[in-house]
């Protein structure tokens, strides 16, 4: 899926996908989702403000679906590793490697949260290119837990978080709100902008007629 939608279609931007040796339901020690590190904050395209201790400290929590219901992740660690790093690559561990990614991710993490984590609970480690590195890697790092969290940014649900990009929701909300006068006065500035298209695009047609027969 690294050049594929989730409907197996070529899509060049791809997508966030479990790492093909997990557990599909996310019963493994640690899960590995990979995806590209794409702007206007999609996909994992946020991965490396993590690094930031003020965006660390105020992003906590998650939730990912699985399964038909939402499932929370409390976000303890974010890593500036490379691909073959043990966190970024080691899939389903077991024994004393789980204990083993844990010290490494509590030594080597760029931001920590002081979250209890054991070689008993489910971690997901989300992976993206760090362009700045070869073979570089952001990784975050969260616990899963077994209740949906709620939004702490509520105010964002209203919106489309698609960078710079115009908010359709509220601009159809504002529109819901104009009154008949208000909608009258904008279908009759469609009418005229209408007219003096179509105005001009006949007097280019005509211009082009008569430059052909004159030819």
């Amino acid at each position: 899926y690294l050049s594929k939608n989730p409907e197996g279609e070529w899509e060049s931007s791809g997508s966030l996908f479990v790492d093909y040796r997990s557990d599909p339901h996310f019963q493994d020690f640690n899960t590995i989702i990979h995806g590209h590190h794409m702007a206007n904050h999609v996909m994992f395209g946020d991965l490396d403000l993590f690094t930031g201790r003020t965006y660390f400290n105020e992003h906590q929590y998650a939730n990912l679906y699985f399964d038909g219901a939402n499932h929370g992740l409390e976000i303890f660690a974010v890593m500036t590793i490379d691909a073959y790093h043990p966190v970024a690559s080691t899939v389903a561990a077991q024994g004393e490697a789980r204990e083993e990614l844990l010290r490494r991710i509590w030594t080597e993490a760029v931001n920590t949260r002081d979250v209890s984590v054991t070689a008993d609970d489910h971690i997901v480690v989300m992976t993206t290119c760090n362009l700045g590195e070869t073979n570089g890697r952001y990784t975050l790092v969260a616990k899963l837990l077994d209740h949906e969290v709620a939004n702490p940014f509520p105010e964002e649900e209203e919106s489309v978080r698609l960078g710079d990009r115009i908010d359709i929701f509220n601009l159809l909300s504002r529109f819901k709100s104009l009154s008949i006068w208000q909608w009258l006065l904008i279908l009759v500035l469609l009418i005229i902008i209408t007219f003096i298209l179509y105005k001009l695009e006949l007097k280019r047609y005509r211009k082009k007629k008569n430059a052909k027969e004159n030819a």
